[in-house]
C-alpha cells in the first residue's frame, strides 16, 4: 500500500478522544449536559418498540468520538423508517480496535475506521460503492486516495490539516513576521525569548506523537520526493535501512531540536495541560493537537494560525493531512435475508454523503475540510492558505502503513532523542531493529485469546490482570457504554472500552480495552466489604451523579466479601468521595505492564476460564 493512502495515526488515533482518555479530558458543565440532548427519534432502536416489526432492523454503528444525532435528524426527514444501534469506543487505541473489527470480520453494518486498511480486507468484507450515485459527489483528488484496484470500499469523511500552530496575536504585538523557511525560524527564536515569551511547546504525551515530528519534518525534505517515496516502499520490505535513507533528515530534524523549537520542556504535562498552557497566552508556536483557534471557547483573546513544518529554504514546506473517518458498509447486508438492512444502510451513505450530511456530522470542529466536490473553505478560515498550498503540493499524508512496528518503540526512542538522552543515529538503529525484527517474526505477542472477549469480559480480565499485580484482593473496572444523553466525547474513558479479539494478543490489542492506556498505573484503595458493595451498587459517575457508568466486581478465589473485613481494592474509575477524602493511592504500576506480565505467564485466556486464582 503506498503513500496515496490518507493514513491516520494509529497511536494517536482520532487525537481529540485519546486526548481526553489520557489526560483526563475537560469536564462538562451542568449546563452543557442540559443541552446535550442524545435523545432524538430513530437514534436508537430502543426509543419506540413498536418499530421492532416494520422490518427496518436497527442498522449497527460504532461511537468513537463521534454525534450522530443531527446526521441523523437529516436522515430521517427523508427516510424515517431508518435507526441506529450504537456501540460506544473511546479507548486509546481506535484504530487498532478499527483494523481488528475488519480484520475477524466483526464490523457492524455501517463501519467507520481512521484508516483506510490492507486492500485484501476492504474488498473481502466490504461493499465496493464506486457504483452508487452518492460517490459521485466526492471530490476526485481524495476518492482516488482510498480507491482500491479501481473500486471504493472506504468513503473519505472530512480531513484535517496538520502543521504548527502559532499565536497570531502575539505576532502582531512584538511586530514578528511568520517565517517562511527553518532559516527565518532560527533568527527569530531568539528574539521571542528576549521579549519573554516562551518559544515553543512540543507535545509529547503519545510515542506516536515524537514519531510523527521526525517525519513531518523529513516530509520537507527527503520523504515526499521521487526517491523517498521509493525508499519507504522498500523500508516496508526490508529491502532497504532507516539509516542509509534518513541519516540526512536525523540530521535536519537535529537542528530543530537544538534551536529549541522542538523540546522536552513540557514532557510532564498531557496534551490538555500543553494547550491550556498555550492558551495563558505567552507562547508562540505550539506543535501538537489544537481544539479551537482562539484562546476562549466563545471566540475571543488571541487569535491561532496555522504555518507549515518548514524545509531548510521555504520551497518545499508541508502541511500533514489525515481523513478523520473513513465511512463503508458490511459486506454481509448483500447476505439474503438482509435486504430492506442494505436499502437503508445506503439511503443513510446517500445523505452522509452531501454537503448537509457532512455538516451534520462533522460541521461543529472548526478543524474539518471538506472532502466532497461542493466543499468550501471559508476565506478567514486558518485552513485557507493550508488548503491552497497542499494543492500546489505541499501537502503530506500522516505516516502509518509499513510502519506499524516502530510507532511505539520508536517513537518513545525519538522521545528520548528530544530530551536529550539518544542521538538521531541510535533512534535509525532502533528503527531499523524493530522493522527487522517485524518482518522477521511479526508482531510480538503475549499470549493468544481463544475466543472473543466482549466489553464485560475484557473488563473482569482487566480485574484479574491489575488484581494480580498489585497483589489485591478485590477489583471494580468500570465499563463504558453508549447513552443517549451524554455527548460521545464525554464517554467513560476511566473504564474499559471495546472488546478483544480472538487470536494473538499484542501490545496494540491490549491498549485498545486497558483504561489504562500506554502509561497510565494501576490505582487502589483499602475498602471494606460494605464500601465495595455499596460501591458496586451506586455505579461510578464520572460527569453528573445521573449518568452511572456500571462497575465489574471480581473477587480473588470468589470470596464472598465480609461487612467489615478491608481488602486491597482495584479501582478502574475512582469514585469522586474516595479522590476527595485521599483513599485512592497510586501503586505506581503500569497497567499495560502488568497486564504483559499476566498473559505471559497465562499463555492462552478464553471467555469460559476468567477466574481470579
Amino acid at each position: 500500500m503506498g503513500k496515496k493512502k490518507l493514513a491516520c495515526l494509529a497511536l494517536t488515533g482520532a487525537m481529540a478522544v485519546s486526548a481526553l482518555a489520557g489526560c483526563g479530558g475537560n469536564m462538562p458543565t451542568a449546563e452543557q449536559k442540559e443541552t446535550t440532548d442524545h435523545a432524538e427519534q430513530n437514534i436508537t432502536e430502543k426509543e419506540d418498540p413498536a418499530k421492532e416489526t416494520d422490518g427496518h432492523e436497527p442498522l449497527t454503528i460504532v461511537d468513537s468520538g463521534q454525534d450522530y444525532t443531527e446526521l441523523m435528524k437529516l436522515v430521517n426527514e427523508k427516510y424515517p423508517e431508518i435507526r441506529l444501534q450504537i456501540e460506544g469506543y473511546i479507548g486509546q487505541n481506535q484504530s487498532r480496535y478499527f483494523y481488528r473489527q475488519l480484520e475477524t470480520d466483526s464490523i457492524p453494518d455501517i463501519y467507520t475506521t481512521t484508516y483506510a486498511w490492507d486492500d485484501e480486507l476492504q474488498k473481502e468484507h466490504l461493499l465496493d460503492l464506486s457504483g452508487e450515485e452518492f460517490s459521485s459527489n466526492y471530490n476526485e483528488v481524495n476518492l482516488d486516495a482510498c480507491s482500491v484496484d479501481g473500486g471504493n470500499y472506504l468513503l473519505p469523511g472530512d480531513y484535517s490539516i496538520r502543521g504548527i500552530i502559532y499565536n497570531k496575536t502575539l505576532f502582531e504585538k512584538h511586530g514578528w513576521n511568520i517565517p517562511k523557511n527553518f532559516n527565518e525560524l532560527e533568527v527569530l527564536l531568539p528574539k521571542i525569548e528576549e521579549a519573554g515569551v516562551q518559544p515553543c511547546i512540543t507535545m509529547l504525551g503519545l510515542p506516536g506523537f515524537s514519531f510523527q515530528y521526525f517525519c513531518n519534518v523529513a516530509d520537507t525534505m527527503f520523504l515526499m520526493t521521487k526517491d523517498g517515496i521509493a525508499w519507504e516502499k522498500e523500508f516496508e520490505e526490508g529491502k532497504a535501512t532507516a539509516v542509509d535513507g534518513l541519516s540526512d533528515c536525523a540530521e535536519y530534524f537535529q537542528k530543530w531540536i537544538d534551536c529549541g523549537m522542538i523540546n522536552s520542556d513540557s514532557d510532564n504535562l498531557g496534551i490538555i495541560d500543553c494547550q491550556n498552557k498555550f492558551y495563558e497566552g505567552n507562547t508562540a508556536f505550539i506543535i501538537g493537537n489544537m481544539d479551537r483557534w482562539t484562546q476562549n471557547e466563545d471566540g475571543t483573546g488571541d487569535q491561532y494560525g496555522i504555518m507549515p513544518y518548514l524545509s531548510e529554504d521555504g520551497s518545499e514546506n508541508m502541511y500533514i493531512t489525515s481523513v478523520r473517518r473513513y465511512y463503508g458498509i458490511n459486506k454481509h447486508l448483500e447476505d439474503e435475508g438482509n435486504e430492506q438492512k442494505l436499502e437503508d444502510a445506503l439511503h443513510f451513505m446517500e445523505v452522509l454523503s452531501t454537503p448537509e450530511g457532512e455538516e451534520a456530522l462533522e460541521g461543529g470542529r472548526g478543524s474539518s475540510i471538506s472532502s466532497l466536490k461542493d466543499g468550501t473553505v471559508a476565506d478567514d478560515s486558518p485552513y485557507k492558505e493550508a488548503t491552497e498550498e497542499i494543492q500546489m503540493g505541499h501537502g503530506a499524508s500522516l505516516i502509518y502503513s509499513g510502519w506499524e512496528a516502530v510507532i511505539a518503540d520508536g517513537g518513545e526512542a525519538a522521545a528520548d532523542w528530544i530530551r536529550g538522552e539518544k542521538t538521531g543515529q541510535e533512534v535509525l538503529e532502533i528503527f531499523d531493529r524493530l522493522q527487522s525484527n517485524y518482518i522477521k517474526n511479526g508482531q510480538e505477542s503475549y499470549g493468544t485469546a481463544k475466543d472473543t472477549l466482549d466489553t464485560e469480559q475484557c473488563a473482569k480480565l482487566t480485574g484479574i490482570m491489575f488484581g494480580e499485580a498489585c497483589d489485591a484482593e478485590v477489583a471494580l473496572v468500570s465499563v463504558n457504554e453508549w447513552k443517549e444523553d451524554v455527548d460521545a466525547a464525554w464517554e467513560n474513558f476511566y473504564g474499559v472500552n471495546g472488546r478483544l479479539f480472538e487470536g494473538p494478543i499484542t501490545e496494540d490489542d491490549l491498549v485498545v480495552f486497558l483504561p489504562t492506556g500506554w502509561y497510565d498505573t494501576i490505582h487502589t484503595a483499602q475498602l471494606t466489604g460494605s464500601e465495595i458493595k455499596e460501591l458496586y451498587q451506586k455505579g461510578y459517575s464520572l460527569y453528573w451523579d445521573d449518568v452511572i457508568y456500571p462497575y465489574v466486581l471480581m473477587t480473588k478465589d470468589g470470596e464472598e466479601l465480609e461487612e467489615d473485613k478491608e481488602y486491597t481494592t482495584v479501582l478502574c474509575g475512582d469514585p469522586k468521595e474516595l479522590k476527595e477524602n485521599g483513599k485512592v493511592q497510586d501503586t505506581g504500576i503500569s497497567g499495560l505492564e502488568a497486564a504483559k506480565t499476566y498473559l505471559q505467564q497465562k499463555g492462552e485466556i478464553s471467555a469460559d476460564t476468567l477466574e481470579w486464582r
